[in-house]
């Protein structure tokens, strides 16, 4: 029997047995020859299938292994992390007004500092082709049209054109340029100070605050707006000529008299032979004689010439020199007064611009800005103390708190609440005697019921004191009015003289005096009011016919009782305090 392609194919064989065969092997009982077939199927099945629960748990040990390698380098890469962090934003600083006017101070006197090195090489410079143009003048000097050329214009007054034209021609455009780059040196030289304080701030991780940038940005720009150096008022290169030229004169005029009378006798000297030697000429013997005359002259001024150069040249030159470096000097002076014009307008305004700007010490963060807080509130709490309270007003206290406020007068932060302090206590030392009240008796051997009168004096000012009943128990009682001004700390002289007006004998006249420090008799209690008490002691002058004659240096006498009433004006409120909190 043939196979069927099937048949080949030996697993499909072993699994798929036909229907027929089934059928017969199940029909003739042989169950043995079922488990052969069943078994063979099993082991065929194990080798097609195959297991996979290695692969699966080997991955799970892989992930493992690498999540756990990788746990492990992030955090040892985190522990040895170099990476820079990104920089938080710089903290802004304000400067105080102390610091700012010392910054600002700083700058100008640098500027001004750095002008003033330029002065000198840039004046060397302008006037060098002056110096160098010496030789070319006394070229001219020396020669005999240069001479004639400086006698004519010296006898017409202007010798100076030449020396404008020769020495200075360009000096006077050149100045200006000279004043116009020290303007630049100045204006560089202070913008370069503020940049420099900028950047050392930002150096220090900070930054310049908006008030501050505010306050340089205007100090650079009214800065350029002062008097420039440049309008120095320097000599005209006219008039500088106009000066040297005055001086070449008087030596001109000088020189042409000694050179007169050599020139004669040579002229003389030479007047025969050209005499001579025109007669055979005829007609024209007097113009041959006249040219000889002319050239003789020349000859005279051509050899005089010569021989002053040879002998005087170096002179001249050097002294064209000295009166250049006079001139020269002088420009320098010029400009020098000049910047420092301008550094003391460029001072002005840098008060001005701190005070313009009017920075509290709340808005700073500057340096040293606790500590003038402290200040200001130690000079408020002292002005507090006395500003309502005539006891605290010492002449210890006052002076105290005047010394602290003189010592803030510069300081640009609390400098107007010092000035302000002092202003305000010009009136701390006054109080007025608004109240006088006089109790006492007469001495006992003059006792009796007889009204008396008389007068008062207090620091030389004289007050009546109107007739009073006094009796011969309870004496007197005097109440006054007397509106005077004491000053604290200055003493307080008192007298009083009493006449007693009898009706048969004659008046009697009683006196005495004292002397008292009114601040230390005053209440301890605060306030404006205040009640004070002395007394003095008056005896019997039995001398005096009148109040004038009435005697008061008494050492012994009979007590009376003296009640000031004193007042003082409150101070007023300070109106500058920075605020501090």
């Amino acid at each position: 029997m043939a196979k069927s392609p099937m048949d080949s194919h030996g697993p499909i064989e072993a699994s798929g047995p036909t229907r027929g065969q089934n059928k017969s092997r199940n029909t003739d009982g042989s169950g043995r020859a079922k488990r052969s077939d069943a078994s063979s199927s099993k082991e065929v099945g194990a080798k097609v299938k195959p297991n996979l629960s290695g692969w699966f748990w080997g991955s799970i040990v892989i992930m493992a292994t690498l999540s756990i390698l990788l746990s492990v380098m992030a955090i040892y890469h985190q522990g040895t992390d170099n990476s820079v962090a990104v920089p938080s934003e710089p903290s802004a600083i304000e400067m105080s007004g102390s610091g700012l006017k010392t910054v600002l101070e700083e700058a100008n006197i640098i500027a001004a500092d750095m002008v003033k090195r330029q002065i000198s090489p840039m004046l060397d410079t302008a006037y060098q082709p002056a110096y160098d143009a010496i030789p070319m003048y006394a070229d001219i000097h020396y020669s005999v049209w240069g001479e004639y050329a400086e006698l004519g214009a010296a006898a017409i007054g202007d010798v100076g054109v030449k020396l404008e034209e020769t020495l200075f021609g360009g000096l006077g455009p050149r100045l200006e340029s000279v004043g116009g780059e020290l303007d630049q040196v100045f204006n560089t030289a202070f913008q370069a100070s503020l940049e420099q304080e900028k950047d050392r701030i930002e150096g220090s991780a900070a930054s310049l605050g908006p008030l501050t940038e505010i306050a340089f940005a205007d100090a650079q720009r009214r800065m350029f707006v002062t008097v420039p150096v440049g309008t120095a008022a320097i000599t005209g290169t006219k008039a500088i000529a106009a000066v040297i030229a005055k001086k070449i004169g008087a030596k001109l005029a000088a020189k042409a008299a000694l050179k007169a009378g050599g020139k004669w006798a040579l002229v003389g000297t030479t007047a025969g032979g050209a005499a001579a030697l025109c007669a055979w000429s005829g007609p024209g013997a007097g113009l041959c004689a006249a040219a000889g005359g002319i050239g003789a002259w020349l000859v005279a001024d051509y050899g005089i010439v010569k021989l002053d150069e040879y002998w005087n040249r170096d002179d001249f030159e050097s002294e064209l020199r000295k009166m250049i470096d006079e001139q020269k000097l002088e420009h320098q002076v010029a400009l020098e007064n000049a910047v420092l014009s301008r550094a003391l307008a460029v001072q002005e305004m840098t008060d001005a611009v701190v005070q313009e700007h009017a920075f509290t010490l709340k808005e700073l963060s500057g340096e040293g800005n606790a500590a003038t807080c402290r200040i200001a509130i130690e000079l408020v709490e002292g002005y507090s103390a006395v500003r309502d309270s005539v006891a605290e007003r010492t002449p210890e206290a006052l002076s105290v708190l005047r010394a602290k406020a003189a010592s803030q007068a510069g300081n640009l932060s609390i400098g107007s609440l010092a000035q302000e302090i002092t202003d305000n206590l010009s009136e701390a030392e006054q109080m007025t005697v608004t109240y006088l009240r006089i109790k006492g008796n007469l001495p006992p051997e003059q006792r009796a019921d007889r009204d008396v009168s008389g007068r008062l004096i207090l620091n030389e000012n004289s007050f009546e004191i109107p007739q009073t009943s006094s009796g011969k128990s309870d004496g007197f009682f005097i109440v006054l009015d007397p509106e005077i001004v004491l000053t604290v700390g200055q003493p307080l002289n008192y007298a009083i003289v009493l006449k007693q007006h009898l009706r048969i004998r004659g008046d009697q006249y009683f006196g005495g005096q004292g002397e008292e420090q009114i601040i230390t008799v005053t209440d301890a209690a605060g306030g404006l009011e205040h009640w004070i008490n002395l007394s003095l002691q008056i005896s019997y002058d039995e001398q005096a016919e009148s109040l004038e004659e009435v005697r008061t240096t008494w050492v012994m006498g009979e007590p009376l009782s003296l009640i000031f009433g004193l007042r003082v004006a409150s101070l007023s409120a300070l109106q500058k305090f920075p605020d501090c909190e």
